[in-house]
């Protein structure tokens, strides 16, 4: 984590989350979370901390409610490629399918106050089974 307080090459940043990726999945495991749901979630935490995206609240209920901080210009930037490139379907996809034995839909939203101004018009690719929606 000291690490990426530092001015670093791409390479340099994907050595890191590859690493940090690999430390959150032994301590998912170790910690109980269901085995399919290890990977994705590894995957994402390391991400997120690589690019500097926090996830602020999770609220369960009828749906579950996920909220992430972008603290910085960039990283709101990562926050929306990541949820327009399919990234964040994937994710929470994979994992609410290793828990569920139905079919489950799975929506990712943003907020227009989030997201610079040019995601607004962006649409899911095709058949892909989410959305975005600004609320």
């Amino acid at each position: 984590m000291g690490q990426l307080k530092f001015d670093l090459y791409d390479f340099e940043k994907t050595l890191i989350q590859d690493k940090l990726r690999k430390q959150v999945e032994a301590a998912l495991y170790q910690g109980g979370v269901p085995p399919g749901m290890v990977p994705p979630l590894a995957r994402m935490f390391a991400h997120n901390t690589v690019k500097d995206i926090q996830i602020v609240a999770a609220m369960p209920g009828g749906s579950i409610v996920v909220y992430f901080l972008g603290k910085t210009v960039k990283s709101i930037y990562e926050l929306g490629q990541m949820i327009v490139s399919g990234f964040m379907h994937a994710v929470f996809a994979a994992v609410i399918e290793s828990v569920s034995p139905t079919t489950v839909e799975v929506n990712v939203y943003i907020t227009a106050d989030e997201v610079d101004f040019r995601l607004l018009g962006l649409s899911s690719p095709q058949e892909k089974g989410w959305s975005i929606a600004v609320l």
